[in-house]
């Protein structure tokens, strides 16, 4: 009898270790595309993987950063991305046919962005862009849409208009052009100013705040074919994302470190960053009513499509945190 119990005892903690290496090595695999490598914008990633928060929730991540939204967006339609990182404008290419949907916000202001040109450069404010060159990351990007965006607000047309030149997304691309004078400004994270100015290569014009509103900035889009196969990986994502957020918010010491590394800046330089723009991060996810209808609009200025399309088939609310409680 002893021996008995001794060998279902002996069976039982085998097959105990044998879930708990079984669950161990079940992490589900997502591949997560962000469009620039180094902003502030898309941290959480990069936080919520190495403080193995996304581990945590069964996820494994295979982080693969582009060259601008343009390219990432073309693996996200050859079904070569499972999320994607990218700002509200590529709700446009929702309502022409990619097969994606938005599902959360992610970033609230452009708190962390602005119009940055050389350090010896003449212009003094906003309106002295006018006819001017900046450079962008890629055609269609989020740098592009804010050089639409200044267009519109200055009522620039024609020859007036601000140019967009896409120059590449990386700091030695963007630090050259500058150097150069290849274009009078560029779009960038204001991070890099702090250490521009003081090496006096550039500096900060104008924040994109001053002639942009809060609206859904930064969207996360997941492929339709993953929401078909796997929903609750979805969830499990999101719930990640948003605790990684939380995370941020609450432990300034862990995430500058982690932050510094991706933007590639010093401790100090990005201590200004994370108090400059970890407000601008969405707390829930959820899609505002008034932003959308800017964001609407905003297509239509752009010309990115001839008319205000209706949004709602193209984003969901329903794989956020606080709809799966």
């Amino acid at each position: 009898m002893i021996g008995h119990q001794i060998s279902v005892s002996l069976a039982l903690a085998a097959l105990l270790v044998t879930g708990l290496s079984t669950i161990a090595s079940a992490a589900d695999k997502l591949r997560v595309g962000k469009p620039v490598a180094t902003s502030f914008s898309y941290v959480p990633l990069d936080v919520g993987i190495s403080q193995g928060i996304f581990v945590k929730h069964g996820i494994e991540i295979e982080e693969l950063n582009f060259s601008g939204a343009a390219p990432m967006e073309s693996a996200m339609v050859s079904g070569s991305l499972d999320i994607g990182l990218s700002a509200s404008a590529m709700l446009a290419h929702l309502v022409k046919g990619s097969p994606e949907t938005a599902v959360a916000v992610n970033v609230i202001s452009m708190a962390n962005l602005g119009i940055m040109v050389p350090y010896d450069s003449p212009l003094k404010g906003i309106d002295d862009l006018k006819g001017k060159s900046i450079g962008i990351t890629t055609v269609g990007s989020l740098s592009d849409w804010l050089v639409r965006m200044l267009n519109g607000n200055r009522g620039w047309i024609g020859a007036d208009q601000a140019k967009a030149i896409a120059i590449g997304s990386t700091i030695s691309v963007m630090t050259a052009a500058l150097k150069t004078h290849q274009v009078d400004g560029i779009v960038g994270d204001i991070g890099l100013v702090f250490e521009f100015e003081d090496a006096k290569e550039a500096r900060l014009l104008v924040p994109v705040s001053d002639y942009v509103g809060n609206l859904p900035r930064e969207i996360i889009y997941v492929s339709n074919s993953l929401i078909e196969a796997n929903p609750g990986l979805v969830r499990r994502f999101l719930a990640a994302w948003f605790e990684t957020v939380a995370f941020m918010k609450s432990n300034k010491a862990e995430t500058v470190p982690a932050a510094a590394k991706v933007e590639q800046l010093t401790i100090p330089y990005e201590g200004k960053m994370y108090d400059l723009a970890i407000s601008m991060f969405s707390d829930d996810g959820k899609f505002d009513t008034a932003g959308l209808a800017a964001v609407r609009k905003s297509f239509v200025d752009m010309k990115l499509l001839e008319s205000e399309p209706d949004l709602s088939p193209y984003f969901t609310e329903r794989f956020l945190p606080s709809n799966n409680r």
